[in-house]
């Protein structure tokens, strides 16, 4: 019978043969050198790490080729089977839109017992003076800015001597408490029409100036009730004038 003349590397060699098989790819590392004897472990430490490394790169070689043999999926929306007509939203038309102004709206003034101040006015109607009626007061100048040319106008109207006067005591700053603002004013705006006032003429045209003497108002409010005369500056589109 025929006897191995080395039994270890026969062992050897069966164990790496079934190695093989488990692990194709795997690269085989034999534990004997070139002169047939067994590697040191530093050698066999070297030789495991290169033929690790090899394997390595072998895989990853094989991944990128199954990757780019792989073929690429295209994707076709399929058409859709609803027969409801598609919504293709309509660009929005441009359309202008006007903003109308809201109009103020003022708290009604309450009912007060006032006994009407108008009166004939006998003895000023035959200076010359002619009555006047407010019938808007939002119509009213508060702060007006006088030109030279009005202020030129004024000095014929009320004489020379005066025209400081009418400028200061024609301000809101000048009026009773109840006129100093427009808030306010349009609160008493039922109770302008009371007013006896006398028309001195334009300062320019389309806007009056208003006489309002103190001693023919004295049964307005108290609070639109002046201890010295006052004038007022406004459109002649809110006033009546007595012919």
């Amino acid at each position: 019978m025929y006897k191995f003349r080395n039994p270890t590397k026969v062992i050897s060699f069966f164990l790496s043969s079934i190695l093989c098989c488990f692990s194709a790819s795997a690269q085989y590392v034999s534990p004997y050198n070139s002169s047939g004897t067994v590697k040191s472990v530093s050698e066999r430490k070297y030789d495991n790490y290169k033929a690790s490394e090899q394997n390595r790169t072998v895989e990853r070689y094989n991944r990128a080729s199954r990757y780019e043999s792989k073929p690429t999926k295209t994707y076709t929306p399929r058409e859709s089977t609803n027969s409801s007509p598609s919504y293709t939203p309509s660009s929005p038309a441009n359309t202008s839109y006007e903003v109308q102004p809201k109009s103020p709206t003022y708290e009604s003034p309450k009912p007060v017992e006032l006994t009407s101040n108008r009166k004939p006015f006998a003895a000023l109607r035959s200076s010359g003076l002619k009555p006047a009626r407010i019938i808007n007061s939002g119509d009213l100048h508060s702060t007006y800015q006088w030109k030279s040319q009005t202020t030129k106008t004024l000095g014929i109207l009320v004489g020379s001597s005066k025209v400081e006067e009418v400028k200061m005591m024609s301000n809101e700053t000048s009026w009773p408490t109840g006129l100093v603002s427009l808030s306010l004013r349009m609160k008493k705006n039922a109770y302008f029409s009371e007013y006896n006032t006398f028309y001195k003429g334009l300062i320019k045209e389309g806007v009056a100036l208003l006489w309002v003497p103190a001693a023919e108002n004295t049964k307005m409010p108290p609070e639109m009730r002046s201890d010295k005369d006052i004038y007022f500056v406004i459109a002649v589109e809110g006033i009546e004038i007595d012919q």
